[in-house]
């Protein structure tokens, strides 16, 4: 395998257990990665804290979930600094399918921003027709709901560029900001979801009651060090917030009227 297209992941200097969970299943699929050590909440600058974690603001985040944030801008800036027109971003929490390696050799160019290559813990509103891409027997298609988790994905130089120059780029959980197609930054991308998935986080992976030997790897590896969302405490943040879910659901109200072939499915991890 040629490994053409760059990987990285992303590890918090402490979890040296999570460091080599990854490591081994490079190592066994034959391919390189680059570690990028993860933003902790006491490395972000106190202007940051202040704009983005402020509770009492419309759209914040707790620090965790901005240390997250900024890891994942942290990669896109230093792969790009490079020549690669797109890139591989893992977390490291991960356990990773015997078909990437071939996937991503026969991957050809193709106009999508991101591919997600996660599969979500729950179902996604996915279009069923026939993907209008493929790449050894692993379709692309379209989604139309969050697809929760940013453990996995592609993603093009163009469109880190554009995330990086959004206002809205801290708004929600960096998951969020990739994956949801009815919210800016990512409603102006185009995502696509691989049917079937190349990675899975270990907890989905032990929610579906499956097993897999790197698991025993990578004990402990299920906790997260990521705090759930924290609402804003102020009328305006429950008021947007109120907002965004009324839009979004009418919004899926249409395309259940307009799309006949979008199907609610849970993408399977190969």
């Amino acid at each position: 395998m040629n490994n053409s297209i760059p990987i990285y992941y992303i590890n918090r200097d402490e979890r040296t257990d999570r460091r080599v969970f990854m490591e081994k299943q490079f190592e066994r699929l034959g391919l390189k990665a680059t570690r990028v050590s993860a933003t902790e909440p006491d490395e972000i600058d106190d202007a940051a804290q202040e704009r983005h974690c402020d509770t009492n603001a419309p759209f914040m985040l707790s620090p965790p979930q901005l240390g997250c944030a900024l890891s994942h801008t942290k990669v896109w800036q230093q792969a790009f600094l490079k020549s690669a027109e797109r890139v591989v971003v893992f977390e490291d929490d991960v356990v990773l399918s015997e078909a990437l390696p071939e996937f991503l050799d026969s991957l050809p160019t193709t106009p999508i921003d991101i591919i997600k290559i996660e599969s979500p813990p729950w179902p996604l509103l996915v279009d069923t027709s026939q993907p209008r891409i493929a790449a050894n027997g692993i379709g692309l298609r379209e989604f139309r709901s969050t697809g929760w988790g940013s453990a996995g994905y592609i993603i093009t130089r163009s469109a880190a560029e554009r995330l990086q120059a959004s206002s809205k780029l801290f708004d929600l959980p960096i998951d969020s900001t990739l994956f949801c197609p009815l919210e800016l930054p990512a409603s102006s991308l185009k995502l696509v979801q691989s049917d079937p998935a190349l990675c899975i986080q270990l907890k989905a992976l032990e929610a579906r009651n499956n097993t897999h030997q790197e698991v025993v790897l990578a004990e402990n590896a299920t906790q997260s060090d990521i705090t759930f969302f924290i609402h804003s405490t102020s009328w305006r943040g429950h008021l947007n917030w109120g907002m965004r879910q009324l839009r979004w659901g009418l919004i899926k109200a249409f395309d259940s009227v307009t799309k006949t072939n979008l199907r609610r499915r849970l993408i399977p991890f190969r």
